[in-house]
């Protein structure tokens, strides 16, 4: 690791398909290979459908920024679909040899960010009958970046996502098959 790390990551997608929890599910991994970290989402009118953008700081310094992340080194993309009406947003102030992680099965290719493309939600669907590809795609992530490990993100991932029913019994299902498809997606991206 250099000397001085920052890392900054933004998350686009919509109400409803679990951006702010992959964003806190990134944030605890982060915390586990011993970064300092900073995540908050911006969610504009709350409603399931609209917009949302998640950010995603980690260093291995103390972090002072608490504001929105206009230079991502990272954008990660869990509903395509808002390439329509929101690419210019999306690829904002992306850094010189900045990466954008797409959940898409079309390749795309912009000027000057490096692309990865790999259709999370199909995936989740067909072989894990899940709907959400949020964690899933943290996969694609943690392999292309480098700096976060899958043990620590299968930790962040269980942790995050482990439930306890009334009688106090662990519910642990949605938690494994997560961390299945995020493992998944990790050999998969390319």
């Amino acid at each position: 690791m250099p000397e001085k790390f920052l890392r900054e990551i933004r998350l686009h997608g919509r109400g409803g398909q679990g951006v702010w929890t992959s964003a806190r599910v990134l944030s605890i991994a982060a915390m586990y290979e011993g970064y300092n970290i900073k995540s908050f989402p911006e969610f504009g009118p709350e409603r399931t459908g609209a917009p949302t953008v998640n950010f995603v700081r980690y260093s291995n310094e103390s972090i002072r920024q608490a504001c929105g992340i206009e230079e991502p080194d990272y954008v990660i993309v869990i509903e395509p679909n808002l390439f329509g009406t929101k690419k210019d947003e999306i690829l904002k102030g992306v850094k010189p040899n900045g990466k954008l992680i797409v959940n898409c099965s079309e390749k795309l290719e912009f000027p000057n960010v490096e692309t990865h493309t790999i259709d999370v939600t199909t995936l989740a669907r067909k072989k894990y009958n899940i709907e959400h590809a949020n964690i899933g795609i943290l996969g694609g992530y943690i392999r292309i970046a480098g700096d976060v490990s899958l043990e620590s993100m299968s930790r962040a991932i269980m942790d995050e996502m482990v439930k306890t029913d009334v009688g106090g019994k662990k519910i642990t299902k949605a938690a494994e098959v997560n961390v299945q498809l995020m493992k998944d997606v990790y050999g998969k991206i390319v």
